[in-house]
């Protein structure tokens, strides 16, 4: 019994298959698609099929073409990744500025929040007949409070400013007060070191503080620096 090597048809003893004399001449014939037992000479996809000793067929995958979709696959990454490397540069450096602009307005507006909040309870005092007159700084760290006389009952301002402020935890400031009056505020959210003043302020990342009793400014200052400075200006 043998098959028809075109069409894969059974044949009889001696049959000859007509299916090449239905179809129009051909200068150059298609290769035989069925082997003489009519199994497929190739897949669907055009891939090379042969049988072993045993009748198991193996598929001879396309090598030019694995390598091709490899070589894309690698082109395409390597293009991804010069991609992002490019938008990293660009996105992430004005990210990080405009974050740090966001923290820098945030710590000016706490800084505003504790001159009105102060200049409340100096003006609630004033009302009761409680001295506040005279220079003083008045800091979140009691200890650092510097005053340059008796006039001020302290533990009622520090009562009556936290009846009006709400400030976030971990933070340090400073308030300089003259003849009842809050003149300089500077705060720093301790997470942050992002320093914020009032009432002039800064939205130049940093780059010019104002400092107390002084039109100049200090760059890249620590609440720290503002402090020595504020006591070395304020007599």
């Amino acid at each position: 019994m043998s098959y028809c090597t075109n069409c894969g048809k059974k044949l009889a003893e001696n049959e000859v298959c007509t299916c090449k004399s239905n179809q129009q001449t051909n200068p150059l014939p298609p290769p035989p698609q069925f082997d003489y037992m009519g199994r497929p000479l190739f897949t669907a996809q055009g891939e090379p099929i042969t049988y072993d000793e045993n009748g198991n067929a193996v598929i001879h995958k396309n090598k030019s073409n694995k390598n091709g979709c490899l070589i894309a696959i690698i082109v395409t990454i390597i293009v991804t990744l010069i991609i992002g490397a490019i938008l990293a540069a660009i996105l992430v450096p004005a990210m990080l500025g405009y974050v740090k602009k966001s923290k820098v307005q945030n710590a000016n507006a706490m800084a505003r929040t504790i001159y009105r909040s102060m200049n409340s309870a100096l003006v609630e005092m004033d009302a009761s007949d409680i001295k506040i007159d005279g220079k003083y700084i008045i800091c979140s760290d009691k200890s650092n409070n510097m005053l340059y006389n008796n006039n001020i009952d302290t533990d009622a301002l520090y009562s009556i400013f936290y009846e009006y402020a709400v400030l976030p935890d971990e933070c340090e400031w400073f308030a300089i007060i003259e003849d009842g009056t809050v003149v300089y505020v500077a705060f720093e959210k301790s997470e942050d070191h992002i320093v914020g003043t009032y009432p002039v302020t800064s939205d130049s990342l940093q780059n010019n503080i104002p400092v107390y009793n002084s039109t100049g400014t200090i760059v890249d200052a620590d609440l720290d620096d503002l402090y020595e400075f504020a006591v070395m200006n304020i007599t």
